[in-house]
């Protein structure tokens, strides 16, 4: 089971604010889904302070417990040669059942914009 998501969401997190969850991906027991996601995330106020941002996270739901692999970049983090201070940083990671796309803003208000989600599922459901 293969799914992408192309619609676009843009979110925008406070610079004062904890990570917040961009996109919530729901999983059933007995998957092993594979997550990968391609963002963008600028400052509000500096949009020439920009990030690029390509991640894939492996993630098993065994009986309801889900386990967290090893998240990968699937190419670095690119700040398109631009100079600032602490970038934004964008996590794949597990709560409950739900896999969370998260954003943590830079000091500054900090805009997300997600190009493309995609989810790789295999199931031991016959």
């Amino acid at each position: 089971v293969n799914y992408k998501d192309v619609t676009g969401l843009g979110v925008t997190v406070t610079g004062a604010a904890a990570a917040t969850t961009l996109y919530t991906i729901a999983t059933v027991s007995g998957s092993f889904p594979t997550v990968e996601v391609e963002a963008t995330a600028f400052e509000v106020a500096t949009p020439n302070n920009c990030r690029i941002f390509a991640k894939r996270r492996p993630f098993k739901n065994i009986a309801g417990t889900i386990t967290d692999g090893t998240a990968i970049d699937i190419h670095a983090d690119d700040d398109l040669g631009t100079v600032w201070g602490t970038p934004p940083t964008l996590t794949i990671t597990s709560s409950g059942t739900n896999i969370l796309v998260t954003g943590a803003a830079t000091s500054n208000d900090t805009r997300f914009i997600i190009h493309e989600i995609r989810v790789y599922c295999g199931t031991t459901s016959a």
